[in-house]
């Protein structure tokens, strides 16, 4: 049970009482996880999903499907991805993010197989930032300039 005031658009206050129920969903080792069940109607449907996280995106507090609230990651660009993918190998190698540095010699353990694979994702990664990024601004270039990068 929430017991909450909000002001919606510099509005008077208002105080709510919403009730979200729980649910519980076994775990594979023993015991039980609690969710919030969603009480938000879209377009009319009751959404009643089993949901994390409930968002305060305006009068009551609901699910990201239904405030249609989309993860940061949605909203970046392709290439910021795979160098956000890139930096997440290279530190998972040991070494630091940033196309600027060497990537880290093999860790003490690690099979040379997956280290080369890891390497060749690294860059694949990488050149395909850079095709991306080139590829948004290509209509600035001259058609020569063009052929030269692709």
């Amino acid at each position: 049970m929430l017991d909450y005031k909000v002001r919606v658009y510099g509005g008077d206050w208002e105080t709510i009482t919403q009730s979200i129920p729980l649910t519980y969903a076994e775990c594979n080792y023993g015991g039980a996880r609690p969710y919030f069940r969603c009480n938000g109607i879209v377009n009319g449907r009751h959404c009643t999903r089993r949901v994390c996280k409930v968002f305060a995106g305006g009068r009551y507090f609901l699910c990201r499907h239904c405030y249609n609230v989309g993860y940061a990651s949605q909203s970046e660009p392709r290439y910021d991805r795979m160098l956000r993918r890139a930096n997440k190998l290279r530190t998972a190698l040991g070494g630091e993010a940033g196309t600027a540095n060497w990537i880290a010699p093999k860790p003490k353990g690690m099979w040379q197989r997956t280290y080369q694979r890891k390497r060749f994702e690294i860059e694949w990664c990488e050149n395909q930032a850079d095709r991306l990024f080139l590829s948004k601004f290509a209509h600035l270039l001259s058609a020569e300039e063009r052929e030269m990068l692709f």
